[in-house]
């Protein structure tokens, strides 16, 4: 599994939000959903990708710091 750049996850967590507006019903993030959701994006991925795309650790991060953001 490649590891990608916080950029890319930034772009990644943009567009899944824009069309499938992922985020959109998360009120608060907290370790108990952030795990649901990081595995909702690694079985989506792996589905239409044939591959997680990014690792637990970055999806963690990218997630925070998009909510963060936005």
């Amino acid at each position: 599994m490649k590891t990608h750049t916080d950029k890319s996850i930034m772009v990644f967590l943009q567009e899944i939000d824009r069309k499938k507006d992922f985020f959109h019903s998360v009120d608060e993030v907290n370790k108990y959903n952030l795990n649901a959701i990081i595995e909702l994006i690694q079985y989506d991925n792996i589905k239409n990708y044939g591959d997680p795309l990014y690792t637990r650790h970055e999806l963690r991060k990218g997630i925070k710091q998009y909510l963060q953001d936005n």
